[in-house]
């Protein structure tokens, strides 16, 4: 019960740690040109 809960949480924190990697991606190529 405990195990199925935690991976409902993964599914949460997952996609905003993507997002965020890829703003940053972004603004870094937008700063070198």
């Amino acid at each position: 019960m405990i195990f199925v809960i935690l991976v409902e949480c993964f599914h949460c924190l997952i996609p905003p740690i993507i997002e965020l990697k890829n703003n940053n991606n972004v603004s870094k190529l937008r700063i070198m040109e």
